[in-house]
């Protein structure tokens, strides 16, 4: 009897150690502890960067700690996602990324990473691009832009972030459907591109909705099946072109995040996507809330990732 009552006694103390320690439970009410960073594979003043910004500010209100935006460009943003893929997985280190550098440019180009080194949180976005041309420019439409194009193919320099990114993928299949191949600038970011845009150095570029009137230039068309509600352009489809390209973004994080880390975050950005101010805040630039939760973000990125493969294969790589 005795016995079995020092055997009970024991597996008592171990309970209560263990309750006491709180591993699991005490990991996830704490969390997040202190200044979470926040990798934009681009530079400050871009669609990116602006509503990674935005996003920041009202995720770390939610969460009750500071998010710090961590601005890391280059290469159509695989410095960035490399460095992502690197960070350690603790929910310390997160990412915000579009379409191009998680998906494309691994499909495109030899990369560190690809869509299996991150996990999911949430997404966030999903907008058309917009072609635009600057303020003073005579074209007006797509029409204008194809007739510009062949009057003069060797002087019409149009830009993108790199081959293998969304820009480059969209304008290519939009040139090979005109028939026309003007010349192109890589650019670093969407606001060297803006700047380049406005000088007159390039005729064309495309973009997020944001960008028009952040930098005062001219969206001619949007490469949507349906008009964007915020910037009520004519469609892509409207004008003879079958051009469909929505940038999505998503916040990402290096694989083997916790999954009640995940969790965490995940909730807490859905309440955000609910809150007045910040779909106020993103309005300001033409963009509004397209929430998936994380699971459903994953299996997104995953029929993203497959149709993407295939355009690349079709357009890019048989150039």
């Amino acid at each position: 009897m005795r016995r079995v009552c020092f055997l009970w006694t024991l597996a008592f103390l171990f309970l209560c150690s263990c309750l006491a320690a709180g591993l699991p439970g005490r990991a996830l009410a704490a969390y997040p502890e202190r200044t979470i960073t926040m990798i934009i594979p681009f530079g400050a003043g871009g669609a990116t960067d602006v509503i990674g910004r935005y996003i920041a500010l009202h995720l770390g209100k939610r969460l009750g700690q500071t998010i710090i935006v961590k601005n890391i460009a280059g290469s159509g943003g695989v410095i960035g996602m490399t460095e992502l893929a690197k960070s350690r997985p603790d929910g310390y280190t997160i990412g915000f990324s579009p379409v191009a550098p998680l998906i494309m440019q691994p499909n495109f180009r030899k990369t560190m990473y690809d869509l299996s080194s991150f996990c999911s949180i949430a997404r966030a976005t999903n907008e058309p691009l917009f072609l635009e041309v600057s303020a003073q420019s005579p074209i007006k439409d797509m029409k204008d832009l194809k007739n510009a194009v062949q009057a003069a193919p060797d002087k019409f320099f149009w830009g993108h972030l790199g081959m293998g990114s969304q820009i480059h993928l969209s304008m290519a299949h939009m040139f090979k459907l005109m028939g026309v191949n003007p010349r192109a600038i890589v650019f670093k970011d969407d606001a060297e591109a803006m700047a380049a845009l406005i000088s007159g150095r390039i005729m064309l570029y495309d973009s997020l909705p944001s960008l028009p009137a952040r930098y005062g230039v001219r969206a001619i068309a949007s490469l949507s099946e349906e008009r964007y509600p915020q910037l009520n352009v004519p469609t892509s489809l409207e004008q003879g072109y079958d051009l469909r390209y929505t940038q999505w973004m998503s916040l990402i994080g290096p694989k083997g995040i916790s999954p009640e880390c995940i969790a965490v975050l995940e909730r807490a950005f859905a309440d955000v996507c609910n809150d007045p101010e910040y779909i106020k805040d993103i309005a300001s630039v033409h963009s509004v809330p397209a929430f998936l939760n994380s699971k459903d973000n994953q299996a997104f990125m995953e029929k993203e990732e497959a149709y993407y493969k295939r355009a690349m294969n079709d357009i890019l790589k048989t150039q």
